[in-house]
């Protein structure tokens, strides 16, 4: 997945809405997004860098409530992937992304 594919995915996952119905009244589809924060609109929406930020991971693992083991499995299985299974203390925001994806099967191989 590209990197704005998964910041999307990530977005929804966490309550963003990217097709809010007061901008399908107003013919703007495409170009507002709904913070799930304090339902604000926001207009062509930066959501949080959560390939680049942990601290927006953070939050975004928040969303894994109930599936907490399993997202850590899955992470633990990617670090043990790349032979260092040490990696999982200090895995990188888009390590944790991935495996974010993955834990909710949003993750999407790439055509090769």
């Amino acid at each position: 997945m590209n990197e704005e594919a998964q910041r999307r995915a990530i977005a929804e996952a966490c309550g963003w809405d990217f097709d809010p119905l007061e901008a399908q009244e107003w013919g703007s589809r495409g170009t507002w997004c709904k913070s799930p924060d304090n339902d604000e609109l926001w207009f062509h929406c930066h959501v949080p860098d959560y390939l680049h930020d942990l601290n927006a991971m953070h939050d975004a693992e928040k969303v894994l409530l109930h599936r907490e083991k399993e997202y850590v499995e899955v992470l633990t299985m990617m670090c043990l992937a790349k032979h260092c299974p040490m990696r999982l203390l200090h895995a990188d925001a888009d390590d944790r992304a991935e495996a974010f994806l993955r834990t909710l099967g949003l993750w999407v191989e790439d055509d090769a």
